[in-house]
């Protein structure tokens, strides 16, 4: 754990066991730390939060479609749990690949719950490695909503998107 900076000890076999939140806060970090390396600004930084979100809002004001229907503030907008943001973004990497007629209004837990794993099993099929789960888009949690986005990021930065 030196390499990201944070020291957990006395951690072992019962923790996993336990869900303790040490272990449960190390995974966390070292999920994000790796995926936020893989990506640098262009200051040689990881990137932050912000130019994720930077990114997104760019690529959903300019399409001349979604003309910025789905923008956020910031991964923790309530918007953000309907999944249409995700979707959209998916659609503007590989156009053509959401069916907008499967995306339901998102007005109650489980048309949400539909769209999430609709936008999860898309965004793996445009290439992104996603560890995030349905629930997590639903419930709000904007930790592994911004881990989402930034692998549909680095999709989207990337010249060949996988092909449908």
């Amino acid at each position: 754990s030196s390499g990201i900076n944070a020291e957990y000890g006395g951690l072992g076999g019962n923790d996993i066991c336990a869900g303790n939140k040490l272990l449960l806060s190390l995974l966390w970090q070292m999920m994000r730390r790796y995926t936020l390396s893989l990506m640098r600004s262009r200051t040689g930084n990881p990137l932050s939060e912000e130019e994720i979100i930077d990114w997104c809002n760019s690529k959903i004001r300019s399409d001349k479609v979604k003309n910025g229907r789905s923008c956020f503030k910031n991964f923790r907008d309530p918007s953000l749990t309907n999944s249409g943001a995700l979707l959209d973004i998916i659609d503007i990497i590989q156009p053509g690949s959401i069916g907008y007629d499967l995306v339901l209004p998102g007005d109650n837990d489980e048309n949400k719950m539909d769209n999430a794993r609709y936008a999860l099993t898309m965004a793996r099929k445009v290439g992104a490695t996603v560890f995030a789960l349905p629930e997590d888009i639903v419930e709000g949690n904007h930790k592994m909503i911004c881990l989402v986005f930034a692998r549909l990021m680095k999709v989207g930065l990337t010249e060949n998107p996988i092909e449908s």
